[in-house]
């Protein structure tokens, strides 16, 4: 038996949701470690998400997510371990479960990241190369906040407090490397939904970066 999905629109109004109560309870001091200690699951929601409503999903979509996910996890792994790669960092315990001092749950974010910029630049006519060139200025451009972010959450922290300049631009360059590499098995093939929950988890963090600083202590 087939199971049904609910309609695009559907799925977009409960992300919309989803997001509005996400920035509620991460503003609010009563509630912020609850949402804290979600983040995991929210990663995993917004995978699926993106996974069940991609057009035309085959093995090779599988495979490259695979390998992107596993890369992805395997540059922090030794981005934390020598310093070489992002800067001097840390992570937390806000992510969960980790192996080598690295949170499972990053290697799928890297995965997020690359499928969202990629439905971004679906929407243009780009070809391969630009296309994936614009979808990593998007990821590093998206960096900067999560940056705050994670840091206000505890996902992470930096040897000098704020990320260096190394981090941006290696976020780049393997951004575009996975963007090349997912090009053509995600551009032209995404739905409005991959869009709108990349941009709502982005405008989450802005917000809750803004909230912080007019109303906290």
């Amino acid at each position: 038996m087939k199971l049904s999905v609910p309609s695009e629109s559907n799925i977009i109004n409960l992300l919309r949701l989803w997001y509005l109560v996400g920035v509620v309870g991460f503003s609010l001091p009563v509630t912020h470690e609850v949402f804290k200690a979600l983040s995991p699951l929210s990663l995993l929601l917004l995978g699926g998400v993106f996974f069940i409503y991609h057009e035309n999903r085959d093995k090779r979509l599988l495979w490259v997510m695979l390998v992107i996910f596993l890369a992805g996890y395997g540059l922090e792994v030794i981005g934390v371990k020598t310093g070489k790669i992002f800067g001097v960092y840390t992570y937390g315990k806000t992510l969960g479960f980790k192996v080598a001092e690295v949170p499972l749950i990053i290697g799928l974010n890297w995965v997020i990241m690359v499928y969202g910029s990629l439905a971004i630049v679906s929407f243009t006519r780009l070809g391969r190369v630009l296309g994936s060139l614009l979808a990593a200025v998007i990821m590093t451009g998206s960096d900067i906040f999560i940056e705050k972010f994670a840091i206000l959450s505890d996902m992470w922290s930096w040897q000098n407090v704020e990320p260096p300049l190394q981090n941006y631009l290696s976020w780049l360059i393997i951004s575009f490397i996975f963007c090349l590499l997912a090009h053509p098995s995600v551009a032209g093939k995404t739905r409005k939904v991959a869009l709108h929950g990349f941009i709502y988890q982005m405008a989450l963090f802005l917000l809750i970066l803004i909230i912080h600083r007019l109303f906290w202590p």
